[in-house]
């Protein structure tokens, strides 16, 4: 039977997701341990480089388990910072993102890739609308098939699903880079609410340099250039995935079905302590 509306994700605390690789987010208890972020064992998931230009959209980071390695690098700086490490439990580093910070987080790919490594996400000054934010980008992946069967979805884009789904072979293909592509739309039409900004690529301002003979330095102000396009064209791109998300697709920024029970929400304990 063809659903009439979205998961409804509440009251749900562990979210094991598959697009585009197996992690698995635990909101159990965020009071103490903040959002856990498992990669399991084998699983090429990475957290892709991204950062945030406002305070209430930064988060603490804190590898707890397995090898990490963490770069870094402010968006408007040149060059960026590795970190290693054996995650501990509880965490012996703990790193303050802040204001356009850019980050990428996974496992140490030197590592024995048969470790599963967990991250604690923490929000900076109880900033709840932050668990939200990952319980909305959780339930659209834990949905993205679904996608295509609700009536909200544009007929056109439910019937091309449906009539790969009756070609053999290829049509599995088809359908899972449908349900790949519409996704990735998808986050960021949530992203552009939530000032996350992904790092989309960049104008190659300087690659000539890189094929001088000598070791020249290329000029400030093209350095500069290629700097602040990674910031226009990731801004862009949020732009365009909203106005063909909300307009075109059918999509919204935040569901009402992804929202938590206050009830039965996990925070309950956390925000009485906080009275």
């Amino acid at each position: 039977m063809t659903p009439s509306h979205r998961t409804r994700t509440g009251t749900q605390t562990i979210f094991n997701l598959s697009h585009p690789h197996p992690v698995v987010y635990n909101f159990t208890d965020i009071s103490t341990d903040g959002l856990k972020i498992t990669v399991p064992p084998y699983s090429p998931w990475i957290c892709r480089a991204h950062w945030h230009e406002t305070a209430p959209a930064c988060e603490t980071l804190a590898p707890v388990e397995g090898h990490f390695i963490i770069y870094d690098n402010f968006v408007f700086t040149p060059g960026s910072g590795i970190m290693t490490g054996n995650g501990q439990n509880p965490p012996t580093f703990v790193m303050p993102l802040k204001i356009d910070l850019q980050v990428q987080w996974e496992r140490n790919p030197n590592a024995d890739p048969g470790e599963a490594v967990v991250f604690s996400l923490k929000a900076a000054n109880e900033a709840y609308e932050f668990y939200g934010f990952y319980r909305q980008l959780c339930s659209v992946n834990q949905d993205a098939e679904m996608y295509f069967q609700l009536p909200s979805t544009p007929l056109w884009l439910r019937a091309m699903y449906a009539f790969w789904g009756w070609m053999p072979f290829i049509g599995a293909r088809i359908r899972a880079w449908l349900v790949a592509s519409l996704l990735w739309v998808q986050l960021r039409v949530i992203y552009s609410r939530n000032d996350y900004l992904e790092n989309e690529g960049y104008i190659p301002y300087t690659r000539p340099w890189r094929y001088v003979p000598a070791p020249v330095h290329p000029p400030k102000k093209w350095v500069d250039r290629e700097l602040r396009s990674v910031v226009t064209i990731s801004k862009l791109v949020l732009k365009v995935c909203h106005w063909v998300g909300t307009k075109v697709l059918g999509m919204e920024a935040k569901y009402e079905e992804y929202e938590v029970d206050i009830a039965d929400s996990v925070w309950v304990d956390k925000k009485e302590d906080l009275l």
